[in-house]
């Protein structure tokens, strides 16, 4: 006798087919707004990794590429795609094995990190000390050092070799007894200025992390292990040592020409300002909680604090600090820009998107997926979102009534950055990363 389906029953496949069908509809409308409202391209090389896509106001777009075909090689390039063109930076300027990474742009101007060692430049000014102990001082960290040991003077280990066209001086252990601190590395700042390349800094101190706007750049110069960071800014062609400790002072970003970071005072990070008009150094918050990874725009700041259990988001605004998420769950990754914020906040079982628009703060996804590492520039929003909780696609939120789903693949779709209109993020597939832009038609 054959199974009979009661009313219910086919009243309930009827309501899962038609859930199907909306989910599909739901799908191919977004599909279609994304196709109506932006055209997408592929711009980066595929025979190269690449990694830490930026865009600037003026849609010039950077990225880090390492080559895997036909063959891998240890040397990592700058990209850059302007114009319609795409081009190697760095390809053919530097030796072999060097790595160029961490690109930030501005306009048509690119700042890098390089472990480039391009030979006898002038030395770049030597960090200032605070007091110490005379008899354990730093190594000097304009040469590189080979250590030759006293039990065996035949056996040296070169420290900070990479790019050895630097003078190397060589020390035995009875002539450093005591010394406890070297020369950090061989990490360098590098400026195209859209014309030539030119290196800013040269020493055997790793310089990384840099922030970048018009004319002011910001990074942190690593002193000898392990006495932490110093922030350095380099301004009208000058450098300068903006903290003096033995503590870790770190990421750096600007707007115009102030610059903020993070810094650890003795008990916890507290978050600093340098106002170069100005001519001061601020500390803006003096708490007993954390607070880190600040973004400023227009003298504004906002960074994430942890107070309590939780990291929530925090502004400062014409000199009074308010907290601008209302979240007992963390809220991370913010960004900035024209006095308005977006970050991922934890809900209590998924990340979503919010946004606070210089007076309020609202919640712009509402989903069962994770959305996370959002970016806001010329009032657009983007983020990835992880639709079917296996790869994340790219969002975009341009002021419309919902969000626009850029991709729809089974691959991952990363870390969105927005500037001038656009959105540039790269995709990993099968090993081999691509980079897109979506721009608006």
């Amino acid at each position: 006798m054959p199974f009979a389906h009661s009313q219910s029953d086919r009243s309930q496949g009827q309501y899962v087919r038609l859930c199907w069908i909306c989910c599909l509809l739901l799908c191919f409308i977004s599909v279609s707004r994304a196709t109506a409202e932006y055209n997408i391209r592929q711009i980066g090389d595929p025979d190269f990794l690449n990694r830490q896509v930026r865009i600037s106001d003026t849609g010039l777009i950077a990225w880090q590429g390492f080559r895997i075909r036909p063959s891998p090689s240890a040397n990592a390039d700058i990209f850059i795609h302007t114009g319609g063109v795409t081009r190697a930076l760095t390809d053919g300027v530097f030796r072999s094995g060097v790595g160029n990474h961490d690109p930030q742009v501005y306009s048509n101007q690119v700042v890098w990190v390089s472990t480039t060692g391009r030979g006898q430049l002038e030395r770049t000014l030597q960090l200032v000390d605070p007091p110490l102990d005379p008899d354990m001082p730093e190594l000097d960290s304009r040469w590189r050092v080979a250590r030759t040991s006293e039990e065996d003077p035949s056996l040296q280990q070169l420290e900070h070799v990479a790019g050895a066209e630097y003078d190397v001086r060589e020390w035995r252990d009875e002539e450093t007894v005591g010394t406890r601190r070297t020369p950090s590395g061989n990490n360098e700042i590098m400026l195209w200025d859209g014309e030539e390349i030119r290196q800013l800094t040269a020493d055997n101190r790793n310089d990384l992390g840099p922030g970048f706007w018009g004319d002011t750049i910001a990074w942190q110069k690593a002193r000898g292990w392990p006495f932490g960071w110093e922030i350095m800014v380099w301004v009208d062609g000058q450098q300068m040592q903006m903290t003096t400790n033995f503590f870790y002072d770190m990421g750096p970003r600007v707007h115009g020409r102030k610059v903020t970071w993070y810094g650890w005072s003795g008990s916890n990070f507290e978050i600093f300002l340098y106002d170069h008009e100005a001519g001061e150094i601020s500390q803006i918050t003096n708490n007993d909680q954390d607070d880190k990874s600040p973004q400023i725009w227009d003298g504004v700041i906002v960074w994430e604090g942890i107070e309590r259990a939780s990291s929530d988001i925090f502004m400062w605004r014409d000199g009074e600090i308010s907290r601008i998420s209302d979240n007992p769950e963390d809220d991370l990754n913010v960004r900035l820009w024209n006095g308005q914020a977006v970050w991922q906040g934890f809900d209590g079982d998924f990340f979503q998107i919010f946004h606070f628009d210089g007076e309020q703060t609202r919640q712009l996804t509402n989903t069962r997926y994770d959305n996370i590492n959002p970016d806001i520039r010329d009032g657009v929003i983007t983020w990835m979102g992880y639709v079917d909780n296996m790869d994340a696609e790219i969002f975009v939120w341009n002021g419309g009534p919902d969000p626009i789903r850029l991709t729809d693949n089974d691959y991952e779709d990363l870390n969105p950055r927005t500037a001038a209109g656009r959105i540039v993020w790269r995709s990993d597939v099968d090993g081999v990363s691509h980079v897109y832009v979506a721009e608006p038609r």
